[in-house]
C-alpha cells in the first residue's frame, strides 16, 4: 500500500479498494438499447401537382405523334409508338431491344395475371354468396333474389377472365326482358303463320317459317338460364295449334301492340326464303364494313 492510501485509511476510514459501480442499470448481453429499431424516415406521398416533371411526362406520353409505317401516316400516342420503336428493332435483331420488350412483355404479364386472378377471385365469391341467398330463399318458400348480374350469367375463364352473359344492370335487365317477349310474340307468330293459307292482300302462303327463325336467333342471344327447352318450344306450339284461330289472332295482336308494333289483325310474316334472303344481304355488307375498317 503506498503512501497516500495509507493516509486515506488513516484520516476516512477507508479499509478497502473502492467497489466497481452496480451494472443493474446496463443492457444484459445480447439485448439491443433500442428494441424497436431505428426510427423510419417519413414518406411524403406527393401528387402529381407536386411533381410537375411527372406530369408533364404524363401529358406528353399521353399526346398523340405521327408516325409513317408502310408508306402510310398514322397518329398514335408516344407510348404506343415507343414500343413500337422497340419491339421493330427487336424483331431487326437489336439485342438490347429484345431485352427490353422480353422484360416489359413478361412485367405485362405478370401484371394482366395478377389482375385477372384478383377479378376471378372477387367474381367467385359473389357467385358463391349470391347462391346461396337463392337457395336458402328457396327452402324458406319465399321469391328468389334477382341480383344483377345474375351469377349463372358469370363465366370465370382462367384464360380469357371474366365474362357476362347476361345483364349487369337495370338498364340491360330491362332490354333483356324486352327480348324475351319479342321472342314470345315471334313463337306466336310462327303458330299462325303455319295455319295461315293466305296474306292479308289475299297473295297465297308459299312458304312459311321467318317468324321461327327470327325466334331462335332471339333465343340465342338469351342466358342459357332463360332460353325454353325443345320440350316448352314444343308445347307452346302445341297450344297455340289448339287454340281457335281467332282467339291466337287477338292474343297475338295484343302482343305486337304491348311492344310497341302497331300490326294489324291477322298480320303474316314475310316468306322464310325472302327473309333468308334479306339476312344475307344484310351480313354482306357487315362483312364489307368490317373488312374496311380492320
Amino acid at each position: 500500500m503506498d503512501e497516500e492510501a495509507i493516509k486515506r485509511q488513516i484520516l476516512f476510514g477507508e479499509d478497502r479498494e473502492p467497489k466497481r459501480p452496480s451494472n443493474r442499470g446496463q443492457f444484459q448481453k445480447g439485448q439491443s438499447g433500442n428494441p424497436k429499431g431505428r426510427p423510419k424516415k417519413a414518406v411524403t406521398d406527393h401528387s402529381l401537382f407536386d411533381q410537375p416533371m411527372l406530369s408533364a411526362a404524363l401529358s406528353l406520353a399521353d399526346s398523340h405523334v405521327p408516325v409513317r409505317e408502310g408508306g402510310e401516316t398514322h397518329s398514335m400516342s408516344w407510348r404506343e409508338a415507343i414500343m413500337r420503336s422497340i419491339f421493330t428493332n427487336a424483331a431487326k435483331g437489336n439485342a438490347r431491344s429484345q431485352t427490353l420488350a422480353v422484360h416489359t412483355i413478361m412485367r405485362a404479364d405478370a401484371e394482366r395475371a395478377r389482375k385477372r386472378a384478383e377479378e376471378i377471385a372477387f367474381w367467385r365469391d359473389y357467385q358463391q354468396k349470391t347462391w346461396a341467398e337463392i337457395e336458402t330463399a328457396k327452402r324458406k318458400g319465399l321469391p328468389p333474389p334477382t341480383p344483377l348480374p345474375h351469377p349463372d350469367d358469370i363465366i370465370l375463364d382462367v384464360e380469357e377472365g371474366v365474362r357476362f352473359i347476361g345483364p349487369v344492370d337495370q338498364f340491360w335487365q330491362a332490354k333483356l326482358e324486352e327480348t324475351i317477349r319479342y321472342r314470345d310474340a315471334l313463337i306466336m307468330q310462327d303458330a299462325l303463320d303455319q295455319r295461315s293459307d293466305s296474306r292479308l292482300d289475299g297473295e297465297p302462303m308459299r312458304d312459311a317459317g321467318a317468324a321461327g327463325l327470327c325466334a331462335h336467333l332471339l333465343e340465342k342471344g338469351i342466358p342459357p338460364r332463360l332460353r325454353l327447352t325443345d320440350t316448352e318450344w314444343v308445347l307452346r306450339m302445341m297450344k297455340y295449334d289448339g287454340m281457335p284461330k281467332r282467339a291466337l289472332k287477338k292474343e297475338l295482336f295484343a302482343a305486337w301492340r304491348s311492344l310497341g308494333k302497331d300490326l294489324p289483325r291477322g298480320y303474316v310474316f314475310p316468306e322464310r326464303t325472302v327473309m333468308v334472303e334479306n339476312m344475307e344481304m344484310v351480313m354482306n355488307q357487315v362483312h364489307e364494313i368490317l373488312a374496311a375498317e380492320a
